[in-house]
């Protein structure tokens, strides 16, 4: 009866062992909050038409989102802690009015990715719009796990198909 039980618990080890996966097989969720939410309507500021995601990773870097953010917003991002978190800022484009949004969903980290989902919202065909030119963004502060150092792929996942990809080094 013994050596029945020990070659079971044997058995169950070892179909444990196989179906085992490593942590680096599965995505990370890294932790992020949201700085700004927004839909830019200025005619002073100059808007690019597709969508995109702009990485900061210092102050620097910063300037890349000048005249694509209220001055505010660009002031939060200046003043991150840099050496515990990253910035990711999500455009949605150039729009010709008003009703559009940018919701991120998750940031998740395998191996030198980090994918962004978000969902681009538009206008229902029977909403009431005005006709102005915006720019809906996101823009998240990450926090930089001691693992996240070196050559990153970003990519945005938006409605569940890729919009952008950009590599950026994160110190």
């Amino acid at each position: 009866m013994a050596r029945r039980i020990t070659t079971w618990v044997i058995a169950f080890l070892l179909a444990s062992l196989c179906s085992c996966t490593t942590q680096k097989e599965q995505e990370d969720h890294l932790v992020w909050e949201m700085i700004a939410n927004r839909t830019v309507g200025k005619s002073d500021y100059s808007y690019e038409d597709k969508a995109r995601i702009t990485v900061v990773t210092d102050v620097n870097e910063a300037q890349a989102l000048r005249g694509q953010v209220y001055p505010e917003i660009l002031e939060q991002v200046r003043k991150t802690d840099f050496s515990d978190f990253f910035v990711i800022a999500i455009f949605q484009g150039e729009k010709g009015s008003t009703g559009y949004s940018v919701e991120v969903t998750d940031v998740q980290r395998k191996d030198n990715t980090i994918t962004i989902y978000a969902q681009f919202h538009e206008p229902a065909p029977d909403a009431l719009t005005n006709p102005l030119i915006t720019s809906p963004y996101c823009i998240l502060k990450v926090e930089k796990p001691k693992s996240v150092k070196g050559e990153f792929t970003f990519i945005l996942l938006a409605n569940g198909t890729e919009i952008a990809r950009q590599e950026h080094l994160i110190p």
